[in-house]
């Protein structure tokens, strides 16, 4: 959850630097852009700059509980626990740690009050699928207006790339293994 949450903050401030720099971006290298790199621009700013009616859950995420998490999203949390449920508390004579399950838990229901969700697990996998969408987007975005970068820019040390290039050869994942007790090497 924690990653997840890291996660959604990193996407909102990666569209906020790219949301800065859009109408250059569209009008300067976007058309000479990969379409596949067009594409996933266009993707991300549908997904940062929703129709009304619709949600960015990122955002959410990042506004409601990546970094701070608003009083009124704590309370709705809360409200969607039973009565009877494990949080996980436990009363001890000393500060501290008496509370280490119940933040987590906590989390996870932000998450679901956040994104609507029926509960808690669909919640997480909704968030999962929108980062792991919008990380390949900008991945795509950003490599597409790299090359048209380097074409315009940089033509000769691009051109002498595949001079450069290595090949390395890789084992498959079957072949590789390591031994659970293994020795230092021998200098």
């Amino acid at each position: 959850m924690l990653i997840a949450r890291l996660l959604a903050g990193r996407l909102c401030e990666g569209w906020k630097i790219l949301s800065h720099f859009s109408k250059p971006l569209k009008a300067e290298y976007e058309p000479e852009m990969e379409p596949e790199g067009r594409r996933a621009l266009q993707e991300i700013r549908a997904y940062f700059n929703p129709k009304r009616g619709q949600e960015c859950l990122i955002w959410k995420v990042r506004d409601h509980i990546a970094f701070h998490s608003l009083s009124e999203t704590v309370e709705a949390a809360y409200a969607l626990f039973e009565p009877t449920d494990d949080l996980g508390d436990y009363l001890a004579p000393t500060f501290g740690n008496t509370l280490y399950y119940t933040t987590e838990l906590l989390q996870y229901r932000a998450l679901q009050h956040l994104s609507g969700a029926d509960d808690h697990t669909a919640a997480l996998d909704r968030l999962i699928t929108d980062t792991q969408r919008m990380t390949s987007a900008f991945n795509t975005a950003i490599y597409a207006f790299a090359g048209v970068f380097f074409k315009r820019f940089l033509p000769i040390p691009l051109s002498n790339l595949m001079a450069e290039a290595e090949t390395i050869d890789v084992p498959s994942f079957e072949d590789q293994c390591l031994t659970f007790f293994s020795e230092l090497p021998v200098s």
